[in-house]
């Protein structure tokens, strides 16, 4: 739309912008358990099968010592399978775990952003850290036009650890009338 940003998210990548000072404003976060906070809640309360990558936490203490739970980050699990997001279009053996109707999200643009980025969790993941995630934001937001920052970003993420595949999408606000 000319006058609002609508996002219509469902998965493990993320959407930010870049205002022209270089700073990030997220839209979209992933869905996945332990990262969205309402999607863990939801997960909790339903009592989910979450499988983690290592990391256990304890919650509650019942009797002589604590109960080890859920991990803080994790899968949906089922007998055969397991899928990291909790928004996923399809997958419908994970029902009623796994939700399969975008979380749509509106924003009105303001004059200082410059940049959306769309981007796949192989980047974010790469970029944890607040000085990666600002360099990210310096870096497009001293970018004259998409294929100048596309290159760039690029360039940078070149010299990084990529620990996963990265797909991006790098949209010019300023020439959408």
């Amino acid at each position: 739309h000319c006058d609002r940003i609508v996002t219509a998210w469902v998965g493990n990548s993320e959407a930010r912008l870049v205002t022209a000072d270089g700073k990030l404003k997220t839209l979209a976060i992933p869905h996945e358990f332990g990262v969205h906070r309402a999607e863990t809640a939801r997960l909790d309360a339903m009592g989910a099968a979450i499988e983690g990558p290592g990391e256990i936490w304890a919650r509650g203490c019942y009797g002589s010592g604590w109960q080890v739970t859920r991990p803080r980050r994790g899968r949906v699990s089922v007998p055969s399978a397991s899928l990291e997001v909790t928004r996923a279009l399809g997958d419908r053996e994970f029902d009623p775990f796994v939700l399969h109707e975008p979380d749509v999200r509106s924003r009105v643009p303001s004059s200082a952003d410059r940049w959306l980025i769309v981007a796949t969790d192989g980047l974010w993941h790469a970029a944890k850290r607040t000085s990666k995630r600002r360099r990210i934001g310096e870096l497009l937001a001293g970018c004259g036009d998409a294929e100048t920052a596309a290159g760039a970003l690029e360039t940078l993420l070149k010299t990084w650890r990529l620990d996963d595949n990265v797909t991006y999408v790098l949209i010019d606000l300023t020439c959408i009338a």
